[in-house]
C-alpha cells in the first residue's frame, strides 16, 4: 500500500469522485482507492461517499467496502 495517513483525523469527510487521474502517484488503482479510503476510515463522526465512487470501484473490480461511519450519496 502506498501513502498511509498515520495521525490524520477529521470529524467529517467526503469522497466526491474517483477516476484514474491521480493513479500516477500510486502503484495501481486499488492502492489509489485504499489511500483515499484512509481518509474515510479516520473520520470520527460521519463520512460521505459519492455513488460514483462505488460504481467506478465495482466496474474496475476493486475491493471496496463501505465503513460503518460512511453513507453513500448521489449527486
Amino acid at each position: 500500500m502506498g501513502f498511509l495517513l498515520r495521525k490524520f483525523e477529521s470529524d467529517y469527510s467526503i469522497f466526491t469522485n474517483f477516476k484514474r487521474d491521480h493513479q500516477n502517484w500510486h502503484s495501481d488503482l486499488q492502492d489509489y482507492l485504499d489511500a483515499k479510503m484512509q481518509v474515510i476510515l479516520r473520520t470520527k463522526k460521519k463520512a460521505f461517499i459519492n455513488e460514483q465512487v462505488k460504481d467506478f470501484a465495482k466496474g474496475a473490480n476493486l475491493i471496496f467496502e463501505i465503513p460503518q461511519n460512511a453513507s453513500i450519496f448521489s449527486s
